[in-house]
């Protein structure tokens, strides 16, 4: 068996840093949006929620793909079994078309539904135009701290999908799952902890590598988890 050498403990702080870089990037397409919807509001335009969020689609792609790149190349790197991926090849295969526009479809749906949850409760309960706009904003739905959990969300796919496909390329033919190991981790992930998968095969959660885009929100977003890679001979 052979296992690669690097210290999976240490993905964290690499994130952390790539997250708090692109974090700015999300802040200021959230502030954009923020004044466009709450304008539209004051305004009483007939402008639509949905139509409003979708405007930022090119910026948040943009966005989600710098971040993909940056997280997955940096974290991908660090993998080395046999050999190291080439860093273009890797970069073609980080920026996988479908997992974009999930993240995008995730971003727009989770911002519309906060949106119009925020503004039918003001409704219901009376208030004015200026004051469904005040508690849109402190909400939270444009705020920096959701744009660092944006980014961290983002990154940590990113890299997930780097190393991912980093393995494959240094010949890895197995992958273990690896929790954070603290009183954080979700349930699920503490269950999955050592968790052993030929390579191109699903984990028991359907993911293919922590932070998937495949998963729901509830089993991703501040996911810590990580992952190692190994070539075992006669591997079930």
């Amino acid at each position: 068996t052979l296992i690669e050498k690097r210290d999976a403990s240490a993905d964290w702080d690499v994130k952390e840093k790539i997250s708090a870089k692109h974090a700015t990037v999300y802040e200021e397409i959230l502030n954009d949006m923020g004044r466009m919807i709450t304008d539209s509001i004051e305004k009483n335009d007939g402008q639509s929620i949905p139509g409003m969020v979708r405007f930022f689609d090119d910026d948040l792609q943009e966005a989600i793909s710098e971040t993909y790149l940056d997280a997955g190349v940096t974290l991908g790197q660090e993998i080395v079994i046999q050999k190291r991926a080439a860093s273009a090849e890797l970069e073609a295969a980080i920026l996988d078309e479908m997992d974009i526009l999930r993240e995008l479809t995730d971003l727009q749906e989770s911002t519309v539904d906060k949106i119009e949850e925020v503004m039918a409760k003001g409704i219901s309960e009376g208030k004015t135009t200026k004051e469904l706009t005040e508690i849109l904003i402190d909400s939270g739905v444009f705020s920096p701290m959701r744009a660092l959990r944006i980014a961290r969300t983002v990154c940590g796919a990113g890299s997930s999908r780097g190393q991912w496909v980093s393995g494959i390329m240094a010949g890895a033919n197995a992958k273990r799952w690896l929790s954070a190991g603290d009183s954080n981790v979700r349930d699920s992930h503490a269950r999955m902890n050592g968790e052993l998968r030929p390579i191109h095969e699903n984990y028991s959660n359907g993911a293919r590598f922590p932070v998937d885009p495949l998963l729901s929100a509830a089993e991703r977003v501040n996911c810590r988890c990580s992952q190692v890679f190994e070539i075992i001979e006669d591997l079930p």
